[in-house]
């Protein structure tokens, strides 16, 4: 309830300018607070009808007025000199700082880190303990940038630099991949979209720091892989499987060293191959096939989703030196990596891929979108985007977790009538008829106007229609309608 006494302060000079607030304020009620004490005292005193003495004129004391001028004069020096000493060390920055460029638009905060370092929108990487200075201007209009929690706060205008803003995060991170989060907002309103002008300074350890500049960087750290699952399935309490399979092989279970593509023998005679199969159905169904001189303790069975089953046996698997599955690729990561809000992607392709000014971007084949956003496509007013923005690995990412994401991810919700327009071009696209399928696409679109669907929506039929002078047309098309009508 009471929150904003006690705002996030993550940089000294955050903390001491509360502090003077507070100060300030405490000062302005104890006067105030005389102020009325006195009124309403003489009120009382002198009011009509009371039986006060008047004859005697008030007194000038002047050894009791200079004292109240010293008190005043005493507590007003105080507070300018903390206040000026604060103030000099906000506009001083110190040497060695992290010099980072920063430019107000409409309507965003552009960053680019130096020398020739990492660009961002709207939000801003730093390294905690060390000082940033901010060298700061304006493209266009007037523009104020806010970061309470840094006790950041900065007008700028067209043609002018300012270098004396500066900060340096003190906050404590102790696990590797942690970060925090602080909330940057445009201080000054100069247009309809003004309240857009936000994001977030994220604050990384030096270490951090140094991977995201390197683009290796993965918020929370690296996420547990299959093995490393399993192992906390298997040694979790609830389930007991550490209680009864030892390491020593003492246990009321056999333990699985050395164990995986090898033959054991089963209670009642007969042998069978450890494999995934096996590994399965003993965890399933321990019953089914029990191993010599093991038949004391009966084990329970356990429902386990099918990726649960699938890390427990990757982990049993590693018990024995014996590796995983091939891969069959990469792997899909579970969001969307961080490049597309850095590079401004959702700018134009909308925060959740659900399209704007550009088409929506779920369901594209993943050497497709590394193309286009290598050669950038001049038609569509998409520029280029090479490694120096965007790493290799960094676009991969993206494409893949484009290429996996639904129309459900983006929020968007089509009509029937554009659903039923959409069918409609299945059929000329197994033929391969250009023209017909054009005519088809151009129903749609009258379609998406008509049904007043979003902007990004429309765009991307605009999209296909264009895109049919591709030599790749009706592949490009088949990609579109399986992720609009849900199909394979």
């Amino acid at each position: 309830m009471f929150d904003f006494l006690t705002p996030e302060k993550a940089t000294l000079i955050a903390q001491e300018t509360h502090l003077l607030a507070i100060l300030l304020a405490i000062v302005g009620v104890i006067a105030v607070a005389l102020v009325y004490i006195s009124i309403y005292r003489s009120a009382v005193k002198y009011k009509r009808g009371s039986d006060t003495d008047r004859s005697k004129q008030p007194s000038e004391d002047s050894r009791k007025q200079i004292a109240h001028a010293l008190i005043i004069f005493i507590v007003l020096l105080m507070i300018f000199v903390l206040s000026a000493d604060t103030f000099l060390r906000a506009i001083t920055p110190p040497n060695n700082t992290l010099e980072i460029a920063a430019v107000g638009k409409r309507w965003m905060w552009k960053f680019q880190h130096h020398p020739d370092g990492q660009r961002e929108i709207n939000e801003l990487h730093v390294p905690i303990g060390r000082p940033v200075k901010l060298t700061m201007t304006s493209q266009d209009v007037a523009h104020s940038l806010s970061i309470p929690a840094l006790g950041v706060q900065q007008a700028v205008m067209p043609d002018h630099y300012y270098t004396n803003v500066w900060f340096e995060v003190t906050t404590v991170i102790t696990k590797p991949g942690d970060y925090k989060a602080y909330r940057l907002m445009g201080g000054q309103y100069n247009g309809t979209a003004y309240s857009q002008m936000t994001g977030n300074v994220i604050a990384l350890t030096p270490a951090d720091y140094q991977l995201w500049l390197e683009g290796e960087y993965i918020p929370g750290g690296p996420p547990p892989t299959p093995v490393e699952k399993g192992q906390g399935l298997f040694e979790k309490s609830e389930n007991g499987c550490s209680s009864c399979h030892l390491a020593d092989g003492n246990g009321l279970g056999p333990w699985f060293a050395d164990r995986y593509g090898a033959s054991i023998e089963l209670d009642g005679g007969g042998t069978a191959t450890v494999d995934d199969a096996y590994l399965a159905e003993s965890i399933i169904d321990p019953k089914a096939k029990i191993v010599a001189d093991y038949t004391t303790v009966a084990m329970p069975s356990y429902e386990f989703s099918d990726e649960e089953l699938s890390n427990l046996i990757a982990y049993l698997k590693s018990l024995s030196g014996a590796a995983g599955d091939e891969a069959t690729g990469p792997a899909v990561p579970a969001e969307m990596p961080e490049a597309y809000t850095l590079q401004g992607c959702g700018g134009c392709h909308g925060v959740n891929m659900e399209g704007g000014t550009g088409p929506i971007l779920v369901g594209l084949d993943v050497d497709y979108i590394i193309k286009e956003a290598r050669e950038g496509n001049e038609e569509l007013g998409m520029t280029p985007y090479g490694p120096d923005l965007i790493k290799d690995s960094e676009l991969e990412q993206m494409a893949l977790f484009m290429n996996a994401a639904t129309m459900e991810y983006t929020g968007l919700e089509l009509s029937e009538g554009v659903i039923e327009k959409l069918q409609l071009v299945q059929e000329p696209l197994a033929a391969e008829d250009k023209d017909s399928v054009e005519a088809a696409l151009i129903k749609v679109l009258e379609a998406t106007i008509i049904n007043k669907s979003p902007l990004g929506l429309q765009n991307t039929i605009k999209t296909m229609i264009t895109s049919l002078e591709l030599d790749n047309w009706a592949e490009y098309t088949g990609w579109r309608l399986a992720s609009f009508l849900g199909e394979p």
